[in-house]
């Protein structure tokens, strides 16, 4: 078992496989919250790469997950990470959008 998984880990689609792990992990966070996206620039694979390690397991909802990622960025800030640039109010504006979204999908019949 151990030389398949060492096969496994070493094959070359492994590559493709992280690929698009982290694709279909970015793709809620691109499409719901873009501009806090684009302002966290450098930092945002850093970032991402964190936020995946505390949060393994991905939410089916994008909502959800997007808003468990702006969380995230929340608590970062509160605990005194500096971003490159100031992603506060990009941050709360889009924070605060998707929040409405998200309680318009739970309310809605």
């Amino acid at each position: 078992e151990w030389r398949q998984l060492v096969g496994v880990v070493n094959s070359p689609g492994m590559n493709c496989n992280c690929m698009l792990y982290r694709a279909n992990r970015l793709a809620p966070l691109a499409l719901n919250l873009p501009e806090l996206c684009r302002v966290l620039a450098d930092d945002l694979r850093s970032t991402l790469s964190r936020y995946w390690a505390c949060y393994p397991n991905s939410d089916v909802n994008f909502l959800v997950e997007s808003s468990r990622f702006c969380e995230f960025v929340r608590d970062l800030l509160t605990s005194g990470h500096v971003f490159q640039n100031d992603v506060s109010d990009t941050l709360e504006r889009e924070a605060a959008a998707l929040s409405l979204r998200l309680h318009a999908s739970y309310t809605e019949h």
